[in-house]
């Protein structure tokens, strides 16, 4: 029997939004995922394509480990904080915008009127970051296709990219609109990407460690812009963070985030593990996985089987991510329960896409970067940095208000900084291999 408190807070709660009617059926008919593939789901979202960008951060500081390795350590240490302070601050809420919205409204520090601000600014960077990260996701997924196709029938000629870039968008629409059967779905997909993801990576070393090339490290000391820039890359280790909240939601023991096990805990192990690896390899070579898995044509077999499998993982990461994109519009439109709407809607978001994904695949690095430095210092650090304000719930030895005021911090600096040098090498890219690429 439900205690008096709870019926009150059910009797009070404001009417839920068609993404949280989803939710909530899923939860009442059974739907809600376990441990394991909540750990599965939690390590798929926040290792994509975001990893094989790590070692271009060595590369930027002149292949100096002794400061890209404490710095990918110290941010995957701070994420961890700041994904703790948001669970504990969460008082049930299915989203980002409505934890933001609930958080500050109930709060007594010192946002209780400016809630609908922050939310706006939830939903405008929660919304670019997925759908833009989506389009890098097919444009990567594009790229080796071409690439593995050059290589298995040894084509001399180009492959038209823009053709293949729209045949993989509208085969990623089946994906997209598997989340409308099941809430066990995107956990399905996750699992299957973060097999292929895992493959790619492991391959991709072997590949690496038997090729005797070598590319050109930058020697030059590193300045504070390339610091910055380096940290745009590097805080990819957060890049599910859109996919927080709809994880929480899905689980049968929310609690176990915290609890023992910790999903949160062991979670960051691998993603750290795994990522600090990845950075490390890049102190050998330029870009090192980054450069054979995001540019480099393969000229081996085993090369063709990395680039298959790194488009896989992708590949099942896209409807990951671009499915959070779809509940930020429907969540404010009430368009999900509306019949067919939902696949045209779903439908749409993939092939709007494809506009973004045909920009010159050999620099969409720098949209990385870009992105990163603009959304994702918004999600990750600067918002979480807030809400100790926002609650007056500093922790114990307020260690909590340290912390937020570190990421916080951080976060606006890299803003700032990590921004303008990304749009401003990116403005010096160079364009004349675009006709040529594939």
């Amino acid at each position: 029997m439900s205690s008096p408190s709870n019926n009150m807070m059910e009797m009070n709660s404001p009417p839920k939004a068609p993404g949280e009617r989803q939710r909530a059926n899923d939860e009442d008919s059974g739907q809600s995922i376990g441990f394991f593939l909540a750990f599965v789901y939690f390590l798929k979202g926040f290792m994509a394509s975001g990893i094989y960008v790590f070692p271009v951060s060595v590369n930027r500081v002149g292949g100096n480990l002794t400061l890209v390795i404490p710095l990918l350590a110290i941010n995957y240490v701070l994420i961890a904080l700041c994904l703790y302070i948001l669970v504990a601050n969460n008082t049930g809420s299915k989203t980002y915008p409505e934890f933001v919205k609930t958080t500050f409204d109930n709060g007594t520090g010192y946002f209780p009127k400016v809630s609908k601000v922050f939310k706006i600014f939830v939903i405008i960077f929660g919304f670019t970051f997925s759908f833009c990260v989506c389009s890098i996701y097919l444009s990567f997924i594009t790229s080796h296709v071409c690439q593995v196709t050059i290589a298995i029938f040894s084509s001399n000629h180009n492959i038209d990219f823009h053709l293949v870039t729209v045949i993989v968008a509208i085969i990623l629409i089946v994906p997209h609109c598997t989340p409308i059967l099941s809430s066990l779905a995107l956990s399905i997909l996750a699992l299957i990407g973060l097999i292929f993801q895992l493959l790619a990576i492991c391959l991709g070393f072997v590949y690496f460690f038997d090729d005797s090339d070598s590319y050109p490290m930058r020697l030059e000391l590193p300045t504070i812009d390339d610091l910055f820039l380096a940290e745009s890359y590097i805080i990819y280790a957060s890049e599910g963070i859109n996919l927080f909240f709809p994880l929480i939601a899905a689980m049968k023991k929310p609690d176990q985030l915290l609890g023992c096990p910790s999903l949160l805990c062991a979670g960051i192990i691998t993603l750290a593990a795994f990522g600090l690896i990845v950075c490390g390899a890049g102190a050998s070579k330029m870009y090192s996985t980054a450069h054979f898995i995001f540019l480099m044509t393969p000229t081996t077999t085993l090369g063709i089987v990395v680039k298959i499998f790194a488009a896989t993982g992708i590949f099942f990461t896209y409807p990951l991510q671009l499915d959070v994109a779809y509940h930020y519009i429907v969540d404010e439109l009430d368009i999900d329960n509306k019949g067919p709407v939902k696949y045209v809607t779903r439908a749409f978001l993939v092939l709007l896409t494809v506009g973004l994904a045909m920009m010159n695949p050999p620099h969409f690095h720098h949209f990385m970067g870009v992105l990163g430095a603009l959304c994702l210092t918004v999600l990750t650090f600067i918002v979480p940095g807030l809400i100790p304000i926002c609650t007056e719930n500093y922790g114990r030895k307020k260690w909590m208000a340290i912390v937020a005021l570190d990421a916080f911090m951080l976060g606006i600096a890299t803003l700032i900084d990590g921004t303008t040098t990304n749009a401003i090498d990116w403005s010096r890219a160079n364009y004349s291999n675009y006709e040529t690429y594939c």
